[in-house]
């Protein structure tokens, strides 16, 4: 039998749906029987159960002290592939789960928070020394946040090419004890279900089995050795060096990754990419952390990731103001994301309000973008074009 678990520490990342359809297409295309194991109690997962009434994939609930012999009973009764769905539970367990599994999925948003804790998950499965594969879910970013959280991720490993969009009927098939894949084989999100299957199941076959499945219940304190190297083709935001200082080319590019390391230092070895690592690093954004205590103004010539709370005036290229941040005041910059609370102005060419997101006050933009579930209140003005940066402090300073 193998294991497949789903992990997550983040809130809202799909966790559960991801793994309750994955389970139901690996039954359906002949790889059953499959059986949907929950760490935790989830009325979600357990009210779809009972309405399938029986239908495979079987659904079981256990707790980390019991995993080891529900994952040996499974085992005797045929059972080919375990998904473990473990979601919003504390380190200890997530390690522990990472150590029974033979391949750890790390579902996550194109969201600052949601990354990091991807990451976070990540490090465990490295010191279990299992391999694992990060998806990036529900997107709803527009391709250059997208870019940027592949990135990201691919610092920490493989990112799965396959990326799940945003899309409100796998929750609600979910809510009827279906999957999406049931209802409709024939819908654009069965069939990334289905690819993103394909693409798990090609991982699972080139990971040597388990002959029992045990692990460490608790962190460890030494080192672990490095994971052997995996590749993956992934999106990526790519800077020409041929361009004028802070110009950018955005395109596509498949891109060796070496997991475990760091992408600015082992990418590939030719002499563009060494290049491009260069730029990159350089341009890695300032990151404000939500247990900083600043006051005054702020003014950057770079990107800022902001998670803290924050009353006055900032002044970046780009401004990301994370989930867990609240921003009270003024904000000029090329460009704006918003996950959390922004109280007062912003003037950005480009402004993108992401899910979760609630605004209030003056929004001054050329470019506005509003995701699905963020609040917008106030006074919204288009103007074309709105003056760059550099352009607002040379007319403010006239």
């Amino acid at each position: 039998m193998q294991v497949l678990a789903f992990l997550s520490k983040h809130r809202g990342v799909g966790t559960s749906t991801l793994a309750c359809h994955v389970a139901v297409q690996a039954q359906l295309t002949g790889h059953g029987p499959v059986t949907l194991t929950g760490l935790r109690h989830d009325p979600i997962l357990s009210n779809w159960a009972g309405l399938r009434q029986g239908r495979h994939p079987l659904y079981e609930e256990t707790n980390l002290a019991d995993l080891g012999s529900v994952l040996e009973k499974q085992t005797r009764a045929g059972v080919r592939l375990s998904v473990v769905d473990c979601a919003f539970e504390d380190e200890d367990t997530l390690f522990g789960m990472a150590g029974a599994a033979d391949l750890v999925v790390l579902p996550t948003h194109a969201e600052t928070s949601a990354l990091e804790q991807a990451s976070g998950g990540a490090a465990l499965a490295e010191q279990q020394r299992r391999p694992f594969i990060f998806v990036i879910n529900a997107a709803e970013a527009d391709a250059d946040a997208i870019g940027d959280a592949a990135m990201y991720l691919a610092q920490h490993g493989t990112v799965s090419p396959v990326i799940m969009p945003c899309n409100d009927d796998l929750g609600t098939s979910i809510r009827m004890g279906q999957t999406i894949v049931e209802l409709n084989r024939s819908s654009p999100a069965s069939s990334e279900v289905a690819r993103l299957w394909d693409y798990l199941l090609s991982r699972l076959d080139r990971v040597p089995r388990q002959a029992t499945h045990s692990f460490r219940a608790s962190l460890p304190n030494l080192p672990v050795a490095a994971e052997p190297e995996r590749q993956a083709f992934l999106p990526v935001r790519v800077l020409h060096g041929a361009l004028a200082a802070g110009a950018r080319s955005v395109g596509r590019l498949p891109l060796p990754i070496e997991s475990g390391k760091s992408l600015w230092r082992d990418v590939t070895t030719t002499p563009g990419a060494r290049a491009l690592t260069r730029t990159l690093k350089a341009q890695r954004p300032s990151v404000i952390g939500p247990r900083a205590e600043v006051t005054g103004n702020l003014e950057s010539t770079g990107d800022i990731h902001f998670h803290a709370h924050y009353e006055g005036e900032i002044r970046a290229r780009t401004l990301r103001v994370c989930r867990e941040a609240s921003i009270r005041g003024l904000i000029i910059a090329d460009a704006v994301t918003v996950e959390g609370a922004v109280r007062g102005r912003i003037r950005a060419a480009k402004v993108i309000l992401a899910r979760g997101a609630s605004v209030s006050g003056e929004v001054l933009y050329e470019k506005l973008v509003v995701r699905k579930g963020a609040i917008l209140d106030g006074h919204c003005r288009r103007v074309e074009p709105v003056p760059a940066l550099a352009q607002i402090k040379a007319l403010e300073s006239a």
